[in-house]
């Protein structure tokens, strides 16, 4: 649920995700299994090892624990641009301003996105990320293609999902590889590695580009490129 979430509203998962936390349960596990052992076998060496092990993993949780960034600013920011918009929606149709206690039915009418409204909602959003190469820049967030294209961030998700069954970071990932297929042909090719390919359309890193290249063209960043040339 947390990394669908994640999924949803970054196209840079690194330093947000907690898959570190499911290593380390595997890793304390492992760490008080060698404890038991050597209780029961008094094993100098496995006390040594388990030792430095100990101290490896101290190190290890704290350094994560501090680069581990907080994603509840976007997630209250998200909702604080849902209850601004119910609210403006509100005083527009019925003349009056409600500061708490919006009905069910309206929200429920508010949630609702027809298809025709998810398919001017996408247009809107890809011709503004083809014409902006907003996909470039590693740290996208949904909130800034909503202040963009002045669109609810949860309108975006729910149409990326709905009409591509994608989520967000997936979306963006696609026209960056587009565009990284683009650079392979173009002059710039020439003076960068394909790492350097991949960093210019906006992944972080080269096992993303790998990934999500791939996945898209059943082949890898460098084939293609050896294909092309």
């Amino acid at each position: 649920m947390h990394r669908r979430e994640l999924e949803n509203q970054y196209s840079l998962l690194i330093h947000k995700n907690l898959d570190w936390v499911l290593w380390f349960v595997c890793g304390s596990i492992f760490f008080h299994l060698f404890l038991l052992e050597y209780y029961f076998f008094g094993n100098e060496i496995l006390y040594l090892f388990t030792a430095i092990a100990n101290v490896v993993l101290i190190y290890w949780i704290s350094y994560q624990g501090l680069m581990q960034q907080n994603i509840n600013s976007l997630q209250e920011e998200m909702n604080g641009l849902m209850v601004e918009s119910r609210k403006d929606e509100v005083i527009e149709n019925q003349g009056m301003i409600v500061e708490t206690g919006i009905q069910e039915d309206f929200k429920k009418k508010q949630d609702f996105v027809s298809e025709e409204e998810v398919g001017n909602m996408l247009s809107v959003i890809h011709e503004y990320i083809e014409a902006s190469k907003c996909f470039t820049k590693q740290d996208l967030t949904i909130i800034d293609l909503a202040d963009a294209v002045n669109i609810h961030p949860k309108r975006i998700s729910y149409a990326i999902n709905k009409a591509l069954d994608i989520n967000f970071n997936n979306y963006i990932n696609n026209f960056r590889v587009e565009y990284a297929k683009e650079l392979f042909q173009s002059d710039k090719a020439k003076n960068l590695s394909v790492e350097g390919i991949g960093m210019e359309a906006g992944f972080h890193s080269k096992s993303t580009f790998y990934t999500s290249f791939n996945k898209l063209e059943g082949t890898t960043p460098a084939k293609y490129r050896s294909f092309g040339s």
